[in-house]
Formats: C-alpha cells, structure tokens, sequence
C-alpha cells in the first residue's frame, strides 16, 4: 500500500500506481513535536510549556496546557485590625470581621481639650474629642475642673461662656457685647446694613443704632408767590438757596369798541428772572380810563411785610386803582438745623447741646453721649463741631469744657 512518503508500490519488481499519501500532521504540543499521524514522522521542536506563576490557591499552571509544577502558594496573611477584617497580602483575600475599636475606659486629656482613644495597637483612633467645660466656672476664676473629663486647667479669659454678657451696647460707630464683672468685650465690630436718607441716618441691622452720614440730598428748583429756592424732592422738606423773586411786569390793554362807548380790560403779568415763575391777573378798568400803571410789588422777608403787585389809571389827577396793594404778612423764620434758610439767622445758644436754655458742664456730657452712642438716642439742634476739625468725637466734648471753663476767647466755638 502507499505510504506518506511513496506510492503504492510491487514488492516483486518496483512498479507503482498512484501517488503517495503525504503527511496527516497534528500540531506540536508543549511536549511533542509536530508528528504524524499515520507514520509518526515528526518535525521541529515541542513548544514548550506556557508557565503562569503559582498564586495562594493554585500552583504553577501551563496556560496552554493546563500541567502543573509545584504547590499552591498559600495565603499571607496580615492580622485583622479595627477597621478591616484578616487580609492576605498577596491576593487581598478577606477572612472574618474587623476587630472595632476597643476605647480605653478613661479620657485622655491636654490643657484644653479631652478625648478617648483606642487600645489596641498601632491604632490612632481618638473620638469624644472636646473642650473641657466647668459649669461652676467664672470670669472671676483662674482654674476649672472639667465636668466631663475631670481634668483641671486653666481658664481661657476669653471663653465667652465664662462671662455675664449684658445687653448689646453700641455707640455712634460700633456694638458690643461687655462682661457684667470684668472689662471683657465680644463682639467689637462696625454698624452694618440699613439703608441711609438724607432725612435720616441709616439703622444697623443688629443693634438698631443710627450711623454713619445722611444721604446727599437731591434737589429741584421750586417756588411760592415770593420766593424760589431748591428743595430736596425725597421729602425730607430741605431748602437751600432760597431767594426773593427777582419780578419783571408785563402790562396788556385790552379795549373792546361796542360802537357806542370803549372799555378798557387790564392784564397784568408777574415773570420772576430767577425761575419759571409767572402769575396773570385781570381788572376791568370801566370806560373812562384808557391808561395803566403798575404799583410795585415787595417780597416779603422773614421779618418784614411785603406788598402785593397792584395797577392804577395812568391819567393825571384820576386816583382810581384797578387792582389794590395788599400787605403780605412776613414770612416767619425757617429754621433748619437750627439756622434759618432764607436769612441765616440762628435760634439756639451755642453750646447749649441739650437744648435746656443755658451753657454748661451737663452740655458736655450731653456732647460726649452723642457723640459715643449717635444723635438718634441723644438729639441735638445744632452744629457739634465745636472745635472745627471737620468730625464730631469725644474731643468737642472737652473743647466745649475749655470754653465753658475758660471763655469764648481762648477757646472759640465753631458753630458751622
């Protein structure tokens, strides 16, 4: 019969017929080289075993074959601790349940604070951490014996809870918080918040306190039958620049012909040159006049009449007045902060900051508590500068003591 190698053959004289069969070739394996399988012819080398490295649970292990060499590694295990369970360090492997924390029975404790630790080794583990508190302690104390722990330190002054706290306490720019029983102080800090008018200082939102300046007033110009002046449109009723009408006269005449007679109407218009003033007013003048003058008007001051606009017949020896001259009463001061605004005259003694009628050492403590603590809790009516240094503090309360002391001379008030 054929072979691999050779056809089919005669064993008597060597003739052939066919082919032959070639090689049935199965793959080389780790251990054999690639053979045949019908003659078992081989070529090349076996491959060689593909080696993955022994683990805790299993030995050296061929990835193509699946032979074994040697023992499984075995677990190395890492005790457990508080917060993990046994662990293999190799394979991380885990057996059982962390230990939790075991706390020592008594606190441990430093100046200011105690805790409780863990006992078992190498943990670090602390909790319960806090800060010693004698609830017998006082301002007045210089040690405590903590409550908790039992540990006895040294107080810290500046605990809060060791002081009486009073009310809040607050002056023109600041509050606070003071100690009944000491000089302690919590709490120092500048008003906040609010919002500030030029009527009316702004309120700090945490103690009601007025501070700070008044808003810039916003004006408008305005006016009256006599004066024009500039008044803040907020309300607030502030005036400046407040002036007599600076008037210009404007007579009309009017003559109406009925065919049998004339009549004469007479209109006269009042324009101010200082602002958008202006006023008409009409009289009848009859059918014998045919000419008109204008009687001269005056402003009223803050203490003397005025008179009102008038016209007259313009003929001579006729008397006869169209519109009369009234008298305008005298305005009156307007006093704003004490001063008035039309004539810059003053209604208050300077100095006198309580308002009682008289200049005296009451004035200066009236001062400073305006000062300290705002012109909302302690008001006053005129200017407190009283030195001139362009800020109100504790230092015009002394200067107004020199002046009361020592005289106007020596120590002048300015009142601006």
């Amino acid at each position: 019969d054929a072979t691999c190698t050779a056809p089919k053959t005669c064993t008597r004289c060597g003739a052939t017929e066919g082919n032959k069969l070639g090689h049935d070739w199965k793959d080389a394996t780790c251990t054999a080289p690639k053979t045949c399988d019908r003659c078992g012819a081989t070529e090349g080398e076996p491959l060689g075993h593909l080696w993955k490295d022994a683990t805790c649970t299993a030995p050296k292990t061929c990835d193509r074959c699946g032979a074994t060499e040697g023992e499984p590694l075995g677990h190395l295990w890492k005790d457990a601790t508080c917060t993990a369970p046994k662990t293999c360090d190799r394979c991380h492997t885990t057996q059982g349940e962390a230990l939790k924390h075991l706390l020592s029975a008594d606190y441990s404790a430093n100046d200011t604070h105690h805790w409780k630790r863990c006992t078992r080794k190498e943990c670090n583990y602390t909790e319960q951490y806090d800060k010693h508190y004698d609830s017998t302690a006082t301002c007045v104390d210089t040690v405590g014996v903590c409550d908790t722990c039992g540990h006895t330190y040294a107080l810290d002054k500046n605990d809060s809870s060791l002081h009486a706290l009073s009310e809040l306490k607050s002056n023109a720019t600041h509050h606070w918080y003071e100690c009944t029983r000491c000089d302690y102080k919590i709490g120092y800090e500048a008003h906040h918040g609010g919002t500030a008018y030029c009527y009316k200082k702004a309120i700090c939102v945490d103690c009601h306190q007025s501070y700070g300046d008044f808003a810039t007033h916003e004006y408008v110009v305005s006016f009256d039958d006599y004066t024009h002046y500039q008044m803040c449109k907020n309300g607030c009723g502030h005036k400046k620049n407040v002036e007599s009408h600076s008037m210009k006269s404007d007579i009309k005449i009017i003559v109406t012909d009925t065919g049998e007679m004339k009549k004469y109407t007479y209109e006269l218009t009042l324009t101010c040159d200082g602002c958008e003033y202006i006023k008409t007013q009409t009289k009848d003048g009859g059918e014998e006049h045919y000419g008109c003058d204008i009687l001269q008007g005056k402003a009223p001051t803050c203490t003397e009449d005025g008179l009102t606009w008038g016209f007259c017949c313009s003929v001579d020896g006729c008397n006869c007045v169209y519109l009369a001259q009234e008298i305008i009463p005298a305005l009156g001061h307007e006093y704003q902060n004490g001063t008035c605004i039309r004539c810059g005259e003053t209604n208050y003694l300077v100095g006198d900051v309580d308002n009682d009628g008289d200049k005296d050492s009451d004035d200066t403590i009236y001062l400073l508590n305006a000062a300290m603590f705002g012109t909302t809790a302690y008001p006053v009516y005129q200017p407190i500068d009283f030195n001139g240094d362009g800020k109100v503090t504790s230092d015009d309360s002394v200067y107004l003591l020199y002046n009361i002391f020592f005289g106007d001379k020596e120590y002048p008030l300015f009142s601006k």
